[in-house]
């Protein structure tokens, strides 16, 4: 026998798909996130130099290093010394 469940308010709904939204990337979103993620480390490829001049921690640094031809880093986001860094 089934348990008899009532259904959510607009009230709850809300605050369930709120919950989601502050706490869980959706998959729509994360392909999205992951298509831009590639674009962006394609587009590497394209320049010549990366200067950075902030550091912000949503942006993967190693991947970064590892993909720019040569960076100039502003911010001393590297700690450790590589071929394709300069320190300013």
């Amino acid at each position: 026998m089934k348990k008899r469940v009532n259904e959510l308010t607009d009230d709850q709904i809300l605050k369930i798909r709120e919950y989601i939204d502050q706490h869980f990337t959706v998959e729509g979103d994360l392909r999205r996130e992951n298509s831009m993620s590639i674009k962006r480390l394609i587009d590497l490829f394209d320049y010549d130099l990366i200067l950075i001049t902030t550091d912000h921690a949503k942006f993967d640094y190693s991947l970064i290093q590892k993909n720019a031809k040569l960076i100039i880093d502003t911010r001393g986001v590297y700690l450790n010394q590589f071929r394709n860094v300069v320190k300013a």
